[in-house]
């Protein structure tokens, strides 16, 4: 997805449009970093899905920071001229500029004389704009940030940076770690010696996933989280990290990991090499259904949380996934939700393993050929259905009437009309008065074989009151069918 996209009510044209309202009333006032991230992005709207209109895109060719980009963005959301669409996967909607506000809140300079003066002695001799003091004060007003805490932050990122960092990066610290729970001085105090203590250790991290770059505020955040919050040692730490290795993503991808390890209990490397080893028979395991299916993802992620860890769950292995697999396709069920019906099926059946359903296979194979027998002695010439087992299994389970029972009843069907059909009225019949052998079916009188009536008057229809429905249809509901 594009990083900066127009709205709807914004034109698109050839040329970058740039309103005399916008000049002269936010240009003034307005932070020139800002300005600048506004017109680059103003310019890169005019084509939405180039592969440089990207975040990192804008930082490169800037000369800024991304916590600087994205720090301007939402100044400019403030105003009203942009919309912050995704915070996770930054994603800007330019808005009209008419929109906009021409001012921004003001504040009272009295209340912040002596933080003016501390903050310009940190900064020395570069001097502070009006503006950027106002994004100051909305940071510390809006999120509840002290003022001597505001100032060991900025303390804290010009030793860092040095004086040449903007005020839109000190801003951008506040904000996150104000999020994080850092609103006091001793907040402050508390992040920064944690930060200071781990800086040593967030580099061998690193240098797990194979990367020398310094770490970011939030990935020093991630480190502290870990061993402060979750308790997790740092070799456990480093080991996962080894695992994930240098892959994109990877800081992403090892704060997942942990966050599953925490989950899970995984405290040792013994249970987190296992659970590691088990999730890539997962994914091993996802990959060869999806082939035996006939289905293809590019991400196995979906596949493995939604079905495969579910079937494992129940108690299937690969070996029988894969199995059912391929009895899914050729029985045309190519997708995994028809297969999850069958897996259901199966287990509601007990039926989990190999051997179990082998030996369920052979049954329904014994109990066809015996349907086909059927049909044969009727005279019917078609292959076995699910309707033909459903009668079967009721003469046979719910009736308890023997093959030569069912036999005999054959030939007396057999030649009639709708034979099957008539052969289910003989079987109930028999069922009713108790037949046990065929010597007892002889007994029994059979019902007239039905045949089609052509031509026949059609019989006068008679209105039946709303009682008479009533008790008609009363006991439809208590009728097990």
């Amino acid at each position: 997805m594009s990083f900066c996209t127009f709205s709807t009510e914004s034109i698109k044209e050839n040329f970058v449009k740039l309103e005399n309202s916008f000049i002269e009333s936010f240009v003034p006032s307005a932070n020139p970093d800002a300005i600048r991230v506004y017109l680059w992005g103003l310019y890169k709207c005019n084509n939405p899905t180039a592969s440089d209109n990207t975040l990192d895109s804008f930082s490169h060719a800037l000369g800024l920071s991304p916590e600087d980009i994205i720090s301007s963005f939402y100044y400019w959301q403030e105003l009203g001229l942009v919309q912050v669409l995704n915070v996770e996967h930054f994603e800007i909607k330019y808005l009209p500029v008419s929109n906009g506000s021409m001012h921004l809140k003001k504040y009272n300079k009295d209340k912040y004389k002596s933080f003016n003066m501390s903050m310009q002695d940190i900064y020395g001799n570069r001097m502070i704009s009006t503006h950027e003091y106002n994004e100051l004060y909305y940071t510390m007003e809006s999120l509840h940030i002290d003022e001597d805490a505001m100032l060991l932050i900025a303390n804290y990122c010009i030793k860092k940076k040095s004086t040449s960092v903007s005020v839109n990066y000190i801003v951008a610290t506040a904000k996150n770690w104000a999020y994080s729970g850092v609103h006091t001085l001793d907040d402050a105090r508390a992040r920064i010696s944690d930060l200071e203590k781990s800086g040593s250790d967030v580099k061998l991290v690193l240098s797990a996933i194979g990367t020398k770059r310094s770490a970011t505020d939030e990935e020093y955040f991630n480190f502290i989280t870990w061993i402060r919050d979750l308790g997790i040692s740092l070799d456990v730490i480093i080991h996962i990290a080894k695992h994930v290795g240098k892959v994109p993503g990877a800081w992403n991808k090892l704060n997942a990991y942990i966050d599953k390890c925490y989950a899970l209990k995984l405290n040792s490397t013994k249970e987190i090499d296992d659970y590691l080893a088990s999730e890539q028979m997962l994914y091993d395991t996802a990959k060869s259904v999806c082939k035996n299916l006939g289905v293809r993802y590019e991400r196995l992620d979906t596949v493995v949380d939604t079905y495969i860890t579910n079937w494992f769950a129940l108690g299937f292995d690969t070996e029988t996934l894969n199995k059912i697999a391929n009895y899914c396709f050729t029985s045309t069920i190519r997708t995994l939700q028809g297969m999850n019906g069958v897996v259901n099926n199966l287990f509601k059946n007990g039926l989990i393993t190999i051997d179990a359903i082998q030996s369920h296979l052979k049954e329904l194979t014994k109990n066809d050929e015996q349907i086909a027998n059927v049909l044969s002695a009727l005279g019917l010439v078609r292959g076995v259905n699910a309707n033909d087992r459903m009668l079967l299994k009721t003469w046979v389970y719910d009736w308890n009437l023997s093959k030569d029972v069912i036999d005999y009843a054959c030939t007396k069907c057999a030649g009639q009309y709708l034979p099957l059909q008539y052969l289910n009225r003989v079987l109930a019949t028999y069922h009713t008065h108790g037949v046990k052998t065929v010597e007892d079916a002889k007994k029994v009188e059979l019902p007239t074989a039905t045949a089609p009536v052509i031509n026949a008057k059609k019989p006068k229809s008679r209105e039946y009151s709303k009682d008479e429905l009533d008790s008609l249809f009363s006991n439809l509901d208590e009728v097990e069918l």
